[in-house]
């Protein structure tokens, strides 16, 4: 979270009242117990994945992986806030 975020990102959103919350995130569907060829298609939803963080305001949410991609955000989500945040995050991968 301190390798995406920053230290003084995460204290400036914890102080707003965001919340942090480790998620997996596969842009594969994971399968259903029951479907075909189950352990394949989990195994290549896990290996398609990654560490994301799901950052809760609100009752509205923004979720970011670890290499700085944006999944989801709830258009509730202030917008001044998620620029602040992508700020950060895109400094951060870039380097």
């Amino acid at each position: 979270m301190f390798d995406l975020f920053g230290k003084e990102l995460i204290e400036e959103l914890e102080n707003q009242g965001v919340i942090f919350a480790p998620i997996y995130h596969s842009d594969e569907e994971f399968p259903e117990d029951n479907q075909e060829n189950y352990a394949q298609k989990l195994e290549s939803a896990i290996e398609a994945g990654e560490l994301a963080w799901e950052l809760i305001y609100d009752k509205n949410r923004a979720i970011i992986t670890q290499s700085g991609n944006v999944v989801e955000k709830s258009e509730g989500f202030p917008d001044s806030l998620f620029e602040r945040i992508m700020s950060v995050v895109s400094e951060d991968t870039k380097q």
